[in-house]
């Protein structure tokens, strides 16, 4: 937490694994299975500038090849009230707010999403 209350900072990492989501009929589901891979660890920032609102960066780096991803919102993010029952099954503040925001990326690594400049 920044000296004003309004800066928090986050660092996470998650093992590499596979998603995988299967929709049928009646129902929808997802298995994870831990993958050989390096690990990608998450840096971010929030910084609250109103009430309800807030800016953020992050950088995410996949292992140690230089493969990094950046975000940062354009503009401002909203948070709101989540609703009743997520707030009931989550005892964090991901469960008490949620927010959203568009982000703006770049890249590095096989990662970057530059377009190739034409000559």
């Amino acid at each position: 937490m920044g000296p004003d209350g309004n800066v928090v900072a986050m660092v996470t990492t998650a093992l590499s694994c596979t998603v995988r989501s299967r929709v049928g009929m009646d129902e929808l589901t997802a298995t994870r299975e831990l993958g050989r891979g390096d690990a990608a660890t998450c840096d971010a920032e929030l910084i609250l500038t109103g009430n309800a609102v807030f800016q953020q960066t992050a950088t995410v780096a996949f292992g140690d090849l230089g493969d990094v991803l950046r975000l940062s919102t354009v503009g401002t993010g909203h948070l709101r009230p989540a609703p009743v029952g997520a707030a009931r099954r989550r005892r964090d503040l991901a469960g008490r707010r949620r927010g959203w925001a568009v982000h703006r990326r770049n890249g590095d690594g096989r990662l970057d999403v530059r377009p190739e400049r034409r000559g």
